[in-house]
């Protein structure tokens, strides 16, 4: 391999280390690629430099070694050789996004009297562009395609739905999705099998035999939930990619910012929701960046996975790491 060439990491390849290892994640393809600290310090030294300049810092030993690391990441697509002086900077990860919310959450269950128009209503105002439904006791299609029927004008981009199995059988589920062409996943529970099947690569249906009882069984981080993109990743830098810009609402109407959480700001039907969302004490754990809670600031996957302020190891700490996060970063290992 030639000395001259400098190399680079392509600009959405962005290398995250942890305390036993490190990550190479690629924002454009949604993928992240485990590697050793080992690597990610020559990546790191390497980047922008010539070969004949990294090898500087090795003994004469390891240059095999760092020609045929760099060549692997060539291969993979992650990184390049680039023979002139030509300028490569890096992603701007500076996140920013106009609305007051991004996403909420709404529970309901067998007593829930939620008034969907009211509350599309404000979510619109509030300029929400995603909305997760739990319905965790049976409900039936037509009452589903009634409610999103509530949905058409709105701003609304995508929206996710979690139910029970009971009462419903595949056909059921494509035709909710061919009729609403906003819902991107249906998440269903208490199946006889755990399986995702993607139709015509427009949703995902999600069978789980897990059931799922209450906002109780909310806040499990595993690699299924990772978020490997450039809006995730920004935003992790500086905010709780959970909880920033969310709303919930829980099975008794209470506004809160996730409804498995027990802290009450207020009631639908007694209160508008922008002037919630709007309020300091609201927006509060919107700023719990990963790089501030305890372990996880030590881990590689900080800032691709999801993180729950609700259940933590520590309750009277809120910058204790997820109850339900069984990763070692320490070891590398899951439990």
């Amino acid at each position: 391999m030639s000395n001259s060439p400098r190399f680079h990491l392509f600009a959405c390849n962005i290398p995250v280390a942890g305390a036993s290892k490190a990550i190479i994640c690629d924002l454009q393809r949604s993928a992240h690629f485990e590697i050793t600290l080992g690597l990610y310090s020559m990546i790191t030294k390497g980047q922008g430099r010539t070969v004949a300049e990294l090898k500087s810092e090795y003994p004469k030993e390891d240059a095999d070694h760092i020609d045929e690391a760099l060549g692997m990441l060539v291969d993979a697509e992650l990184g390049f050789f680039d023979d002139s002086d030509g300028e490569f900077p890096p992603l701007d990860l500076t996140h920013r996004t106009p609305e007051h919310i991004s996403n909420a959450i709404i529970d309901a269950n067998a007593t829930s009297a939620h008034d969907y128009t009211a509350l599309f209503d404000q979510l619109d105002e509030l300029g929400c562009s995603h909305v997760e439904l739990r319905f965790y006791d049976p409900v039936d299609a037509r009452a589903i395609d009634a409610l999103l029927s509530r949905t058409k004008r709105s701003r609304l981009r995508s929206i996710e739905i979690t139910l029970p199995y009971a009462g419903w059988d595949d056909e059921a589920f494509d035709a909710l999705c061919e009729t609403h062409a906003r819902i991107a996943t249906l998440n269903v529970f208490g199946a006889p099998r755990t399986e995702m099947v993607t139709r015509q690569s427009k949703w995902e249906v999600r069978f789980f035999q897990e059931k799922i009882t209450s906002a109780n069984d909310c806040g499990k981080i595993h690699p299924a939930y990772f978020g490997v993109n450039q809006a995730t990743f920004s935003e992790a830098q500086t905010f709780n990619s959970c909880l920033n810009k969310k709303v919930g609402i829980d099975i008794d109407g209470n506004i809160k910012n996730c409804p498995s959480h027990g802290k009450c700001h207020g009631k639908v039907g007694s209160e508008r929701l922008v002037n919630i969302v709007t309020k300091d004490s609201f927006r509060k754990p919107w700023h719990t960046a990963r790089d501030q809670v305890a372990v996880c600031k030590d881990c590689e996957y900080r800032y691709i996975c999801t993180d729950c302020r609700v259940f933590v190891a520590d309750p009277n700490d809120p910058l204790s790491k997820p109850a339900k996060c069984g990763y070692d970063p320490y070891t590398g290992q899951w439990q």
